[in-house]
């Protein structure tokens, strides 16, 4: 892989490790609001795609 690739996947990593801490934060604390987590759901979606897609 290239250099610029494995940077890529790192930053998509991290991103969807604390997309999902945010959502498990808000579950812990049940401040479940169906707007905000369900965005958040979108936004782990859609990186885990881009992970998918570059892999």
């Amino acid at each position: 892989m290239d250099a610029t690739v494995i940077k890529l996947v790192i930053m998509l990593v991290v991103a969807f490790v604390a997309t999902l801490a945010l959502i498990a934060l808000e579950v812990r604390g049940k401040q479940i609001k169906p707007l905000n987590t369900g965005a958040k759901a979108v936004v782990a979606v859609i990186i885990a795609g881009l992970f998918i897609s570059i892999i």
